[in-house]
C-alpha cells in the first residue's frame, strides 16, 4: 500500500485516468462527428455536382427564352392567316378571281376530300386551267403570294398544240391548289399527349 501512494505511482495512475478519458471522448465525440462531417462533405460534393449540372444546362437560359418568344410571334402572326374553320366558297373565289386577275382559263375545278395533319387540316383543290405560259406563272405567284397559306402541288404542264394562228392559249395544266386550316381540336389534343 506504500507504494501506491508514492507520488510516481498516483502520477502514473492520473496519467492513465487522463489518457482513458482521452480515448473514450474521442471515440464518443470526435469520432461520431468526424463521421457526420464526412456525410455531409459528400452531400455537399453531390449537390455542388448537381449545381453545376444544372448551370451547364440552363446557360444559355436567355436565349432560350428569346428563341420561344419569337416563335410564339411567329406563330401568332401565322394564325392570321391560317384560319381556323373551313370556309370552302371563299377559297373557291378567291382562287377564281386569282385566275381570272392572270388571264388563264379555269376548264376543272374540284374540291377533293382533308387531309389531317398534326396541328392543321390540308384542303386540295383540283384544278384543270388553260392559258399561257406566262400567265400560268402570274397564277401560281399569286397563290404563293397569297393572304391566306396556300401551296401549289402536283403541277403538271402540257403543251397545246398549235393550229396555225396565234394563240394566247398555249398550255395546259393541272395542279392541286392545297389550302391550309389550323385545327385547335388536333394541336390540344396532341398537347395533352405529350
Amino acid at each position: 500500500m506504500e507504494r501506491l501512494k508514492s507520488p510516481l505511482v498516483i502520477w502514473l495512475i492520473a496519467i492513465l485516468v487522463y489518457v482513458l478519458t482521452f480515448l473514450l471522448l474521442w471515440n464518443s465525440v470526435y469520432a461520431s462527428k468526424s463521421r457526420e462531417l464526412k456525410n455531409v462533405e459528400n452531400q455537399y460534393k453531390t449537390q455542388y455536382a448537381r449545381v453545376q449540372e444544372l448551370r451547364e444546362y440552363v446557360k444559355d437560359y436567355d436565349q432560350i427564352i428569346r428563341e420561344k418568344d419569337s416563335l410564339l410571334a411567329l406563330w401568332e402572326e401565322t394564325q392570321k392567316y391560317l384560319p381556323q374553320e373551313e370556309i370552302m366558297e371563299q377559297w373557291l373565289s378567291q382562287i377564281t378571281r386569282m385566275a381570272v386577275t392572270s388571264g388563264i382559263q379555269i376548264t376543272g375545278f374540284k374540291p377533293e376530300s382533308p387531309v389531317p395533319k398534326e396541328l392543321y387540316m390540308e384542303y386540295p383543290i383540283s384544278i384543270d386551267i388553260q392559258g399561257g405560259f406566262h400567265e400560268l406563272g402570274v397564277f401560281v405567284s399569286f397563290i404563293a403570294n397569297s393572304e391566306r397559306i396556300m401551296s401549289v402541288d402536283n403541277l403538271q404542264i402540257e403543251r397545246l398544240s398549235s393550229s396555225g394562228e396565234e394563240s394566247l392559249e398555249t398550255v395546259k395544266a393541272k395542279l392541286s391548289v392545297i389550302c391550309y386550316v389550323y385545327n385547335p381540336q388536333v394541336a390540344a389534343s396532341g398537347g395533352a399527349k405529350k
